[in-house]
C-alpha cells in the first residue's frame, strides 16, 4: 500500500479506475488493498469487474462516464 500511496502522490492521481477478471480470485483481493489505499489518500477510487463478456460494454462505459464526472466536479471543487 505504502507504493500505491507514493504513486499517487508522484503522479498527482485524480481518481483510480481497476478493472479485474470476474474470475480472478487473486486480482480481486489485491483490488481492496488498492481501494484502501486510495481512500487512504483521499482519491476517489472505482473497481469494476468483468469477464469481458460484449454484453458488459455498456454498463462498463457508463459506470465509467459517472465516475469521471464525479471526479471531474470533485476536481473543480478543489
Amino acid at each position: 500500500m505504502e507504493q500505491i500511496a507514493a504513486t499517487i502522490a508522484e503522479w498527482k492521481v485524480d481518481g483510480a479506475i481497476n478493472i479485474t477478471l470476474h474470475s480472478c480470485l487473486p486480482f480481486g483481493i489485491e483490488a481492496r488493498n488498492v481501494g484502501k489505499a486510495c481512500e487512504s489518500c483521499g482519491v476517489p477510487y472505482l473497481h469494476l469487474e468483468t469477464d469481458f463478456y460484449p454484453g458488459d460494454e455498456g454498463q462498463l462505459r457508463t459506470r465509467i462516464e459517472a465516475f469521471l464526472e464525479m471526479v471531474q466536479q470533485r476536481k473543480n471543487q478543489l
